[in-house]
């Protein structure tokens, strides 16, 4: 490139970071993108930025170098100025891989920088709009919020504010992402401090999102300030579930996992977040399996399991496939000993539920979400011999419906479905047991005990 040609983009490029700078008595912040577009290197980095491992022309590495050399020798340090900064920096690359390139490269950033950094952080807080129709109700429910992030309440947190998520990183502006990511490499203890006093959900959250999954899962990892870990580990697990993770990001989850294991309260809210409705997260479940198989606590698998909002479904439920696939990488790590204890927890949780029964009718066969744990219970905690009487004695039940009283015949039904329901995975383990190829969750089918001549009776009075 010659003298000149580089000599222009220079022009170029300070004349654009004046108009930054001067942003802040100006709203045309579109007008900037359009002239950024026609400088030569810089819309070659607008149009690949996102982009991993591109070749960059030489008025790109000339624009970059621009920035580069312009942040070293900055003589003003005005907030206007920095934010103008800021803004070059969002044009060029993601503004976390910016800094990060720097810290990497081992430049030292002028401490007036880092000050203004702190500066900007320091002022921000989020607003959100509520629409109510009184003020008091507004209030009311700002001080909910309050209190939940005041209390570390973080899966009433998780439940205000997921469906929200993909809302918080677009919301923020440069000069925040810039100022947040640049204390992070280069001042991350004044950060801390300041994420202490603000705990601004909704934006460090955006901020964990933006910084991208391995990197927040490496904060998760690193941190002891809770709401940025939480917002760390809130960004990587998103409540569409649709994000599918690399071998190296689902190895680092399962750390993750092993990390909260540590705080058993901490645990139990991320149950509560991940394992209600496990549909929700099919992406998680293989990490999340291989971190229960290496816990040594016995309450960790334990909450596990009563986090699980049991309730009757069908054969065909997501939720149901996204928990065996859980217990199935859970059961290729883990020991016989502590797969058994797993099972036999499952089981208890399950055998008292009953399907619901109690408080509700059944009128099908149904299903749950932990039947891939039951249906291993059998296999595992039970012999032949103990199957054989298990499945006798079930057949005996509903051989014997209407020896019962029933108050209602909602109730009659309910008992003959009930106990239909609970056959299903003994027996279905009792057909693994001679075919070690079947899977351990029955799919597509239901068995049905042969009665004999009482079929046609007591089909007759069920249906």
């Amino acid at each position: 490139m010659t003298t000149s040609a580089t000599s222009g983009i220079y022009s170029q490029l300070n004349e654009l970071f004046q108009d930054a700078a001067n942003l802040s008595k100006s709203d045309k912040i579109w007008d900037l993108y359009r002239k950024a577009e026609t400088i030569s290197g810089l819309d070659f980095l607008l149009k690949i930025k996102g982009l991993r491992s591109t070749v960059l022309n030489q008025d790109a590495i000339t624009s970059l170098k621009w920035l580069n050399h312009k942040i070293k020798t900055l003589n003003k340090f005005d907030l206007d100025t920095i934010k103008g900064i800021f803004f070059i920096v969002g044009l060029v690359s993601n503004h976390s891989d910016f800094w990060s390139s720097l810290r990497s490269d081992g430049d030292k950033l002028p401490k007036q920088l880092v000050d203004c950094s702190k500066i900007i952080l320091g002022n921000f807080s989020s607003v959100i709009h509520f629409e109510f129709n009184t003020s008091y109700h507004e209030e009311k429910r700002k001080e909910y919020l309050i209190k939940i992030v005041s209390d570390n309440d973080w899966s009433k947190i998780y439940d205000e504010y997921h469906r929200s998520h993909e809302n918080f990183e677009h919301s923020i502006c440069y000069s925040l992402k810039s100022a947040f990511t640049l204390l992070y490499y280069f001042d991350e203890k004044s950060l801390m401090s300041i994420l202490d006093v603000k705990r601004d959900i909704p934006f460090i959250w955006g901020m964990m999102a933006l910084m991208g999954k391995s990197k927040a899962m490496t904060i998760a990892l690193g941190t002891t300030n809770q709401t940025l870990k939480f917002c760390a580990i809130a960004s990587v697990l998103p409540f569409s579930g649709r994000d599918s993770l690399s071998e190296f990001e689902s190895d680092n989850l399962t750390k993750v996992f092993l990390n909260i294991m540590e705080d058993e309260k901490l645990w139990q809210h991320w149950m509560r977040i991940l394992n209600t409705y496990p549909s929700r997260y099919p992406h998680i479940q293989l990490s999340l399996g291989k971190a229960l198989a290496q816990t040594t606590s016995e309450n960790t698998i334990q909450s596990y399991f009563k986090a699980v909002d049991l309730y009757a479904v069908d054969f065909h439920d997501i939720g149901r496939k996204s928990v065996s696939e859980c217990l199935e990488s859970f059961s290729q790590l883990a020991n016989e000993e502590k797969q058994k204890l797993t099972w036999d927890l499952a089981f208890r949780i399950w055998d008292s539920w009953d399907f619901g029964v109690k408080d509700s009718h059944l009128f099908e066969i149904k299903a749950s979400a932990l039947d891939y744990a039951i249906t291993r219970y059998y296999l595992d905690c039970c012999d032949s011999e103990r199957r054989k009487v298990l499945i006798e004695e079930l057949c005996g039940k509903l051989n014997n419906i209407d020896n019962i009283w029933h108050q209602t015949s909602s109730k009659h039904t309910t008992y003959w479905y009930l106990h239909h329901s609970k056959f299903q995975p003994l027996q279905h383990a009792e057909e693994v047991s001679r075919n070690t190829n079947l899977p351990c969750l029955m799919q597509g089918i239901f068995y049905q005990h042969n009665y004999g001549k009482y079929e046609n009776y007591i089909q007759y009075m069920i249906d």
